[in-house]
């Protein structure tokens, strides 16, 4: 956690509107304007409005980088559901890394999130689980619930097996629940516990970037078989080293990671 001496909460929140805001007003350019759309356009400008204008934010002795990884539909994970096929998912939409050095401290965090687009604010995350959702929505709660041990289905990780402890709910995987049109979106993160306890996007973000949320992982020679570092480098080494395109926002063949 970075010492509070050290932040400026209110310039690092303007940053975290203000880079919101703006990849948002990309989104409402798109045709058609989906959840993909968004979750991109915060990738491909939001993450690097926050790495640019950072430093309004925290003392000059201090480095902070923040990066993040394209994952949606890559790569896909399976995992075994009790019946006779297993059950297949994406592992997240967005992976947001950060790293922080000071003088006495370094660390680094990761917050893996998946997104969701309700029309309305009737619908709560946890109903992802019911029956009368697709069985994609239950697969991935039921990913981000239980970590039970997977395996990649497809790409260059296909075959490979993780196994995410503890299996429960954790910060470093959460649920982004889109609600309202893409013109006025109101945005929450959701832990998939049953409760009711939702945060928003924006703070969610600002307390990742602070050591208060996500979870934290390691350098590669310091993974030693955890599985939550095995995934956070799998994603920064493997497909964070492939590229996307997306006709609808004139992306073609852009690299879906911002991590060296």
């Amino acid at each position: 956690m970075l010492d509070t001496k050290k932040v400026n909460y209110a310039a690092l929140s303007s940053i975290l509107h203000e880079s919101i805001a703006l990849s948002a007003q990309i989104t409402l350019l798109r045709n058609p304007i989906n959840e993909p759309a968004f979750v991109s356009d915060f990738f491909q400008i939001g993450i690097p409005y926050i790495q640019q204008h950072i430093h309004r934010a925290v003392k000059s002795k201090m480095m902070i980088d923040v990066g993040g990884v394209f994952c949606h539909q890559s790569p896909y994970v399976e995992y075994s559901s009790g019946g006779n096929n297993p059950a297949t998912t994406e592992i997240g939409d967005l992976l947001v890394i950060v790293e922080c050095l000071t003088q006495k401290e370094r660390w680094k965090r990761a917050l893996l999130l998946q997104y969701k687009h309700f029309k309305g604010r009737c619908k709560y995350l946890h109903s992802l689980k019911y029956s009368n959702n697709s069985n994609n929505d239950k697969h991935q709660y039921h990913l981000y619930y239980s970590w039970p041990e997977f395996k990649y289905k497809n790409g260059d990780l296909k075959g490979k097996k993780r196994q995410v402890c503890l299996p429960h709910p954790h910060l470093g995987a959460q649920f982004v629940a889109i609600y309202n049109d893409f013109q006025n979106p109101v945005l929450f993160t959701h832990l998939p516990d049953y409760s009711f306890n939702y945060t928003s996007y924006a703070n969610t973000i600002n307390e990742l970037i602070v050591g208060l949320n996500g979870r934290e992982f390691y350098d590669q020679s310091e993974v030693k078989g955890d599985g939550w570092c095995q995934v956070i480098w799998d994603l920064i080494r493997v497909t964070g080293k492939k590229v996307y395109t997306q006709n609808n926002a004139g992306i073609n063949k852009q690299s879906r990671g911002t991590l060296e």
